[in-house]
């Protein structure tokens, strides 16, 4: 089994699910818990764009790592087999390859410092990581609290100029990219 891997974060760096929060501010609900049902009814749609430069990108670097992929993200353990099918499905994971983790059904603590427990937990079992992949930055600063060496701020649709600085050399950046 790995024990070194990727971490990358599923919204806003694979899949667009920003619409889901744009409706929620437009059309107020103050119930989290109607906020979160909301958003793991929709999360999965078919109408959420998705990355595929992101998606191969994560594939090669960690294929280039020798590392595996941890999928480490907000998303509740309610749409795990869902998640797991399109991100096999649309952007073409091998998610028996994958690990993942997903919050509890219970767990309302924000995305921060839910990631940070799990990452915790993770790292006490023996698990070492590499380069983390998220679009928030208070968690991007949380995983370089925690020790790992290269976080990138990847905004869905967008290459981080990160990115391209480690690997604009001797074509790295168009092997990564590709598909």
């Amino acid at each position: 089994m790995d024990r070194k891997f990727i971490i990358c974060d599923i919204d806003g760096v694979l899949i667009d699910t920003s619409w889901i929060w744009g409706f929620v501010q437009k059309y107020p609900i103050k119930d989290k818990s109607q906020v979160w049902d909301f958003f793991n009814r929709n999360c999965n749609a078919a109408i959420n764009g998705i990355d595929k430069v992101c998606s191969n990108f994560v594939k090669n670097l960690a294929q280039e790592r020798e590392c595996g992929i941890y999928f480490l993200t907000a998303r509740s353990e309610r749409v795990a087999l869902e998640t797991r099918e399109v991100l096999r499905k649309r952007l073409g994971f091998d998610v028996s390859k994958c690990n993942f983790s997903f919050r509890k059904e219970s767990d309302n603590e924000s995305s921060v410092v839910s990631k940070q427990n799990r990452l915790k937990l993770l790292k006490n079992l023996g698990y070492e990581f590499e380069v983390a992949i998220d679009d928030d930055r208070n968690i991007c600063d949380m995983y370089s609290r925690n020790g790992i060496e290269t976080v990138i701020n990847w905004q869905l649709g967008s290459i981080p100029t990160g990115v391209v600085a480690l690997y604009a050399q001797d074509d790295k950046l168009n092997q990564l990219l590709r598909g």
